[in-house]
């Protein structure tokens, strides 16, 4: 009886265990929710886009402003995509994977060559997110 209520114990801690694993992740799997960005978020975003932080790379190509360099680096203050759909996860997959062969410009590194943490990728992406979505 004790090795049941032991074995019992521990699947209940394992089960508790990957919840918390889980929702820890949430916001990089969920889509473009209020929850998912916030305004402390993409105040960090602004400070790693324009390489206040975390040594960000981001307006070097895409401009302080976010419009980007014609024929190089796409605009980022529209909500037209090339690489993706415009979705708080899609931003997210670009800047963690970089996009090695775009459709138009040139090739845009992981991380955008930064060393990015993964806070540091929601952040970028909630800020290129509000760039074309802004707050009401």
């Amino acid at each position: 009886m004790q090795r049941i209520t032991w074995l019992l114990g521990g699947l209940i801690v394992a089960a508790a265990t990957v919840s918390v694993q889980r929702s820890a992740r949430l916001p990089a799997a969920q889509d473009t929710t209020a929850t998912a960005i916030t305004p402390a978020l993409i105040a960090r975003g602004d400070s790693i886009y324009h390489g206040q932080i975390a040594n960000g790379t981001c307006s070097a190509c895409h401009a302080t402003n976010g419009t980007g360099v014609p024929g190089l680096t796409h605009d980022l203050t529209t909500r037209t995509r090339i690489n993706g759909d415009g979705s708080l996860r899609s931003l997210m997959q670009i800047v963690e994977e970089g996009v090695p062969n775009p459709k138009q410009g040139v090739p845009m590194p992981p991380h955008g060559g930064a060393p990015l943490t993964p806070l540091d990728v929601h952040a970028v992406a909630a800020y290129v997110y509000s760039l074309s979505h802004p707050r009401r």
